[in-house]
C-alpha cells in the first residue's frame, strides 16, 4: 500500500522520477527500523497501550504534515516519523495484546489479531479510488483524519486502560 502511495506521490504530485521514488521508499524503511530501534531500546515500557495509541496519534499527525508537504525536502522526514511512528505502534500492539490475553484464550486472539492484517487490501481499494476522485494528497488527508477519530473512540472507549501500569495476572480459563 504504502510503496504505491510513494510511486504516486513521485510521479504524480513531486514530479522526481525513478530516484525519488527511491528516497521516498527508502525513508519508509529508514523510519520503521530507527522506530524499532528506539523501541528495543527502552526495554521494559510501564503502560504499552498508552503508547500504542501515542505512537499512532503521531502517525497520523505526520501523515497529515505529509499531505501538505510542498517538497521532497519536507516530506522524507514526516514519512520517516510516519514508518517510525507505525512501526512502533504496530510492534507494541502486538506484544500488549500478549500479555492482556490469559493463556488459554492467547491463540485465538493472535489469530483474530492476525487477521487484522487481511483487511489491509479494503484500506488500499479504498484509498486508491480517495486518490483518484480527489488526489494523493487530499486521500492522504482523509485516511490520517479517519485515524484520529478512530483513535479518539479508542481512547474514550478504554480510557481506564490509559491509566493501566502494568499487564494484569495473565491467568486459565477460570480467571
Amino acid at each position: 500500500m504504502l510503496l504505491g502511495c510513494c510511486r504516486f506521490y513521485a510521479s504524480e504530485v513531486y514530479d522526481v522520477g525513478p530516484a525519488g521514488l527511491g528516497l521516498l521508499t527508502s525513508s519508509l524503511g529508514a523510519g520503521a527500523t530507527l522506530g524499532i530501534i528506539v523501541l528495543a531500546s527502552f526495554g521494559s515500557i510501564r503502560n504499552q497501550l498508552r503508547v500504542v495509541i501515542v505512537t499512532l496519534a503521531l502517525a497520523g499527525v505526520a501523515m497529515a504534515g505529509f499531505s501538505f508537504s510542498p517538497s521532497m525536502l519536507v516530506a522524507l522526514p514526516l514519512l520517516m516519523l510516519m514508518s517510525a511512528a507505525a512501526s512502533t505502534s504496530m510492534t507494541l500492539g502486538g506484544a500488549a495484546i500478549q500479555s492482556l490475553t490469559p493463556g488459554s484464550m492467547r491463540g485465538r486472539v493472535s489469530s483474530i489479531h492476525e487477521m487484522t492484517l487481511g483487511l489491509f487490501p479494503l484500506g488500499t481499494l479504498a484509498s486508491g479510488v480517495l486518490a483518484q476522485l480527489l488526489g494523493a494528497p487530499s486521500a492522504t488527508l482523509i485516511a490520517a483524519g479517519a485515524l484520529a477519530v478512530v483513535l479518539t473512540a479508542v481512547a474514550f472507549a478504554y480510557r481506564g486502560l490509559w491509566w493501566r501500569t502494568a499487564a494484569p495476572e495473565a491467568t486459565g480459563p477460570s480467571g
